[in-house]
């Protein structure tokens, strides 16, 4: 419905309504919404009170309908009818004009049948047709009536009696009369895709012509072709056309592309040819695109673009090299803006075969550079690489090398040196052997000396210092013969007290000092060499020296982890004559008066026999009596009171000790 403001769409919801006629004068009463478009009106009740007339329609191009600031309203316009269908109960006329087209929607009639091609003038409402987003994509009209469509022009029997026109007189005085009717062009054709257009050229321009048809032409071919001016980009261009052929002939020459801005205009829609190196190639759907740079004759244009439609999306060819030297064969079409300036070209190739290689690029390029470059930073690295690691191999097996010619060095100066040992053992075996069969000798002889009363009761001392003398040089002997096979100890079972009163004695010996030997009753045997231990006590026994005779002092020696048992060595200078003579008169001290037990408060009492390590029964006391000292000894009553006594030893660990006092060399002598 419409006032003389303007026009609104009016919808019901009432499925049995009955619409008023056009011309109908209505008062509706409804709530006001906004349409996919324009604003409109929900009808609740709608009253007719009489008929009008309709009101005059306002005259319009197609192209001023498409703003959309016509809707609803009822208007006139004019176009040629490019087309007939049925939708329903819906006659469909397909409008077009020069520069835009729509959809006419009246009821269903046959009135136009074979009217395709016909000029008419329709009269109706305007309806804009609007997406998702409520933007104008379209226009449609809706006319009542078959009445409201005029035919100013019908469609002519034979389309090719327009009389025929130049190409470029479609843009000269007289051309708005010629977007009225058809007009008729020769030309050649230069292009052609069936079905969608061909590109025909004369002797001065060239022209692109929509058409429906897809009977194939060959380029070169002569050709009619009649049509509806229109402007598209706006290039002038035939819309709704129809071509027939007239004959064949060569195709026309490309023409050279200069940059002359004042004959722009006349390459449009021509056949031209440029020459340029290829800089870039992009495949986009069924269209490929080119860019062209430094083309021969625009210098000052920059880049070119070159567009090729294919049927179907292909691959830009393997030749098409970026950088290659390329010429270039197509037809020339113009962009303009919308006031005719600021023209832009793009030269569309026919097929792949419009694009000739002239020169392929040189292989040496700035990213072939770039990769060599890198390549050989790449090898520069890898050999640095290479040569630290290959240095540091060297290194290394020279050191292993060197490490392995030290070992070996060292192993046979061991192996030189072990074997003169070797041979200095059998040497020494051989001379110790020998030497203790002499020392078997003086033994033996000793013993049968000490069977004659007379020379035992004379010499009996100096015989028992002989054996002792004989027996020590034995145990030398004994020690070389142990060295002879390879230092293995000769072990047995012998006694830590018996062993330290030995090897005290022996240390001792021709010094004024005396070595007193304190071990507990129950201590254990022990599984060792007798020579080499003696030896050992023998050397941790200080030297006698001459402070000893004017000092006293008590030395001890720790002994390691062993069972609660003590063992000490306690020294006392030789008396003097009166106090040896003194001890001659005292009773003789028992062998336990000089030994002292030291145990710890914990450890079991001397009458208990001490628990045996690792659960083994108690060893057997040993019935050898402990040897009396040769030299006499002072007894603990009659010492002086300024002589430490021997401080107790703890529980865990066993000491041996000495002490002197100042003694006279006389009595010395006379002990």
């Amino acid at each position: 419905m419409q006032d003389s403001s303007g026009g609104i769409c009016v919808t019901w919801g009432n499925a049995s309504f009955v619409p008023p006629a056009p011309g109908t004068g209505i008062i509706v009463t409804g709530v006001t919404g906004m349409g996919p478009f324009a604003p409109m009106l929900v009808a609740g009740s709608v009253e007719s009170y009489r008929n009008i007339s309709l009101p005059e329609p306002r005259r319009l191009t197609l192209d001023q309908t498409t703003t959309g600031a016509e809707e609803a309203r009822w208007i006139e316009i004019q176009g040629l009818i490019s087309g007939i269908e049925r939708e329903g109960p819906w006659t469909v006329l397909r409008l077009s004009s020069p520069t835009s087209h729509c959809a006419v929607r009246l009821p269903l009639t046959t009135a136009f049948s074979g009217q395709t091609g016909a000029i008419v003038r329709i009269q109706g409402v305007c309806n804009a047709l609007a997406d998702d987003q409520r933007q104008i994509t379209g226009i449609q009209i809706w006319t009542p009536s078959p009445e409201h469509v005029r035919i100013v022009h019908p469609v002519s029997a034979d389309p090719f009696d327009a009389p025929r026109t130049a190409i470029t007189g479609l843009r000269q005085y007289g051309l708005r009369q010629a977007f009225d009717h058809r007009v008729r062009i020769q030309g050649t054709v230069i292009a052609h895709v069936p079905g969608n257009y061909v590109q025909i050229q004369d002797e001065h321009a060239g022209l692109q012509a929509f058409c429906a048809q897809t009977a194939p032409l060959a380029l070169g071919d002569v050709v009619e072709v009649v049509g509806f001016p229109g402007i598209i980009g706006k290039r002038i261009v035939l819309r709704d056309a129809l071509y027939r052929q007239l004959g064949a002939q060569n195709t026309p020459e490309p023409v050279p592309l200069v940059s002359d801005p004042a004959s722009i205009s006349k390459y449009d829609g021509r056949l031209v040819q440029v020459t340029g190196i290829l800089r870039d190639a992009i495949t986009v759907g069924s269209q490929q695109f080119l860019l062209l740079s430094q083309a021969e004759g625009l210098a000052d244009s920059g880049p070119i673009s070159v567009r090729l439609d294919t049927s179907a999306p292909r691959p830009i060819p393997a030749a098409w090299r970026i950088g290659s030297t390329v010429a270039i064969t197509g037809v020339y079409r113009t962009h303009f803006d919308e006031f005719r300036q600021r023209p832009e070209f793009t030269i569309h190739l026919r097929s792949s075969d419009d694009l000739l290689i002239l020169a392929t690029p040189s292989w040496w390029t700035t990213s072939h550079a770039l990769w060599i470059m890198g390549g050989s930073l790449t090898l520069l690295f890898s050999f640095l690489a290479w040569a630290l690691t290959l240095q540091h191999r060297v290194r290394t097996q020279t050191r292993q090398l060197r490490e392995q010619f030290d070992q070996q060095v060292r192993l046979e100066s061991e192996l030189e040196r072990s074997q003169r040992l070797q041979s200095l053992g059998v040497l020494a075996g051989g001379i110790a052997h020998d030497f203790n069969n002499q020392l078997m000798v003086v033994l033996g002889n000793l013993n049968l000396a000490r069977l004659v009363p007379q020379v035992a009761a004379s010499a009996g001392d100096y015989l028992d210092e002989a054996e002792h003398g004989v027996r020590r040089a034995r145990d030398l002997t004994l020690q070389l013969l142990t060295f002879a096979r390879g230092g293995d100890p000769m072990k047995e079972a012998i006694s830590l007290r018996d062993l330290a009163q030995d090897a005290s004695t022996i240390a001792l010996e021709g010094s004024p000092l005396h070595c007193a030997v304190q071990a507990a009753a129950q201590l254990w045997p022990i599984h060792a060499d007798r020579r080499q231990l003696s030896r050992a006590i023998q050397n941790v026994i200080p030297s006698p020296s001459p402070q000893a005779a004017t000092s006293s002092s008590v030395s001890k020696i720790p002994a390691p982890q062993s069972p609660p048992t003590t063992s000490t060595i306690s020294s006392t200078p030789i008396s003097p004559p009166n106090s040896a003579a003194k001890a001659s008169a005292s009773p003789a001290p028992t062998p336990s008066s000089n030994a002292t037990r030291a145990t710890s408060p914990s450890s079991p009492s001397p009458s208990a026999a001490p628990a045996s390590p690792s659960g083994c029964p108690p060893p057997r006391p040993s019935r050898r009596p402990t040897p009396t000292p040769r030299h006499a000894t002072t007894p603990s009553s009659t010492r002086p009171s300024s002589s430490p006594a021997a401080p107790p030893a703890s529980s865990a660990n066993a000491s041996s000790s000495w002490t002197t006092s100042p003694a006279s060399a006389a009595s010395s002598k006379s002990s």
